[in-house]
């Protein structure tokens, strides 16, 4: 993994970009503020227990602006309050002062054997931090747990174009996460998309256990708990809130979508929230999304929900079908790689307010279970 060190010097973390959609992000005035809050954080929080990161208003001003690939990771762990102990393990494994392990590969192997075979193989040594013993006791359980073959068919549909993603480890590296996140929690398992989740995270820690224990961190703290469910009534459901802050916000638009034409917002928005707009947005403009994803909560998709919205209200307004949304809908996404003009976009929108989205979950829950018993 070591050998794409460089790429986190890269805003656009070595994927290809086409020479007429440049970065935008200016990270130069970015770095030696992050460079200076990470080692004044890091000093502070030497041998101490966590204390919570607050995130003051100069703090989320300062991640809107985008935070550099080589601070992402440490400013991710800290916004998401990570355990300081799992901070601090990545920190010194990431600079060369532990001797502990940024890949399980020589450890673990699930991919010329059974899952059977493997787990047998698996050693858990004393010598071991607690945080690594666990994670390796997850994938011990590796027996007890379904969709294997899924996460193996996704891991080969993980951003195929980057030459990270064709590396034998690093798809080895990713099926351990995801087996052992499914292990972790059960009741969500793993459902298609949490693989490009798992893959970026890959990316920018360049390390498997903390890989897992971001990914465990966005999946059980800052996600609906059934979003990736069978019956994904989470995704629905946020699909529904924001057909109702388009109702509220974009009232023209709303009622030539669903009113005239019954488009179902779904249609389009479901992968926003599923895959964290890291499939349809451009990289660049997807990490400034996470960052603020990280910084302000979940609550920034759906800002961006209404930002695309608000932005092709007029040629939406004369679409005649679903077919001719998405066309719409989707290039546009696409082609939005002036990630500094999209963030600015869609903190221009007035507030969000946390109740009015929980108004409209609650409201959305008692039409489902209305409808049920009507049933």
């Amino acid at each position: 993994m070591s050998n794409f060190n460089s790429i986190l010097f890269s805003s656009t973390l070595g994927f290809h970009v086409d020479q007429n959609h440049q970065p935008t992000t200016n990270f130069q005035k970015q770095l030696a503020k992050f460079a200076k809050l990470e080692q004044r954080e890091l000093l502070n929080n030497a041998g101490k227990r966590k204390k919570e990161f607050k995130k003051t208003k100069q703090i989320k001003q300062l991640v809107r602006k985008g935070i550099p690939n080589s601070h992402r990771g440490w400013m991710w762990a800290r916004l998401a309050n990570l355990d300081e102990e799992k901070i601090s393990g990545w920190h010194v494994r990431r600079i060369g002062m532990s001797d502990g392990e940024v890949s399980f590969a020589t450890r673990v192997n699930f991919t010329n054997q059974s899952i059977t075979q493997a787990v047998k193989q698996i050693s858990v040594q004393k010598s071991d931090s607690k945080n690594t013993q666990e994670y390796l006791y997850l994938l011990k359980r590796q027996t007890a747990c379904k969709n294997t073959k899924q996460i193996d068919a996704d891991i080969d549909r993980t951003f195929p174009e980057h030459p990270f993603f064709d590396l034998l480890s690093t798809r080895e590296t990713m099926r351990r996460v995801l087996y052992a996140y499914q292990a972790h929690n059960k009741k969500v398992g793993y459902c298609q998309a949490m693989n490009f989740q798992a893959g970026i995270l890959l990316l920018i820690y360049q390390d498997e256990e903390m890989t897992f224990h971001m990914l465990t961190k966005i999946l059980d703290d800052y996600l609906p708990q059934d979003l990736y469910d069978d019956s994904m009534l989470g995704v629905k459901q946020d699909c529904y809130v924001l057909e109702r802050l388009a109702r509220k916000r974009l009232p023209r638009l709303y009622n030539h979508l669903r009113v005239k034409l019954d488009v179902d917002f779904s249609l389009f928005a479901a992968n926003w929230f599923l895959c964290l707009c890291l499939n349809d947005f451009p990289i660049e403009t997807a990490l400034r999304i996470w960052d603020c994803f990280f910084s302000e909560g979940y609550k920034v998709l759906f800002r961006v929900g209404i930002a695309v919205l608000a932005h092709l209200e007029q040629k939406l307004s004369q679409c005649q079908n679903d077919g001719e949304v998405l066309m719409r809908v989707r290039p546009h996404v696409a082609a939005l790689h002036d990630s500094e003009a999209f963030i600015a976009q869609i903190f221009s929108l007035r507030k969000f307010p946390k109740r009015t989205i929980i108004k409209y979950r609650k409201e959305f829950r008692h039409n489902v279970s209305k409808n049920r018993k009507q049933q």
